[in-house]
């Protein structure tokens, strides 16, 4: 067996490895929703008023606005670094008050800034589909040490944002959906111990869309 297929034997071996480790299932028939029931669990049990997003979407950015999964939302920042899907969410989201939606100079992690996430309830992340450049964005933002705030980052499965996550106090996986979604925090959370019950509960994407 020569080199180049010996070390791919290892890798697919590591990543199977990897993948029963981390229970991961079939992939979903919509893998870009699978953060939505978290984002609407969270929404119903945190109320959140004031919410930052780094990585703006046709199903996460309408779905913080929608009045009947997140009633209190009084703010929703959000970041985008592709102008056309920037102008594309724009387009989709019309003129709601609450929402600031921001198109950045450079990639994402270099707007992440410790005073936005100090007055959000709630943080999410999935920007970039280089999920190097989305690890860079959760490195950020963990090197801004929140306490007590949720932060949820989607495709949490892939070992570069996992690695990344893991710069937190806590880390939580929710398993039942492929792609899966985490959901980490620093120090104490009073939520946390409903986080396997809720996991349990959901059982597939409550929109269908083919946007991020």
């Amino acid at each position: 067996m020569g080199a180049p297929l010996r070390e791919r034997t290892k890798f697919f071996c590591r990543r199977n490895i990897y993948n029963r480790i981390i229970r991961l299932r079939p992939r979903s028939s919509e893998p870009y929703s699978t953060h939505l029931p978290i984002l609407c669990a969270l929404g119903a049990s945190i109320q959140p008023k004031r919410v930052v997003e780094y990585g703006s979407g046709l199903i996460s950015t309408p779905a913080f606005l929608d009045r009947s999964l997140f009633p209190n939302l009084e703010s929703l920042l959000s970041f985008e670094s592709n102008q056309p899907w920037y102008e594309t969410v724009a387009r989709n989201t019309g003129d709601d008050p609450r929402l600031d939606l921001r198109l950045t100079a450079s990639v994402i992690k270099d707007a992440v800034a410790s005073g936005d996430i100090a007055k959000a309830d709630l943080v999410f992340i999935d920007d970039s589909d280089e999920l190097e450049r989305r690890a860079d964005t959760v490195a950020a933002v963990s090197n801004c040490r929140p306490i007590g705030i949720p932060i949820v980052i989607h495709d949490i499965e892939q070992w570069h944002l996992f690695r990344a996550a893991k710069r937190f106090d806590h880390l939580f996986r929710f398993d039942i959906l492929n792609p899966q979604t985490g959901l980490v925090w620093n120090g104490q959370w009073e939520l946390a111990r409903f986080l396997p019950h809720m996991n349990q509960l959901i059982k597939q994407p409550l929109w269908k869309s083919a946007g991020r």
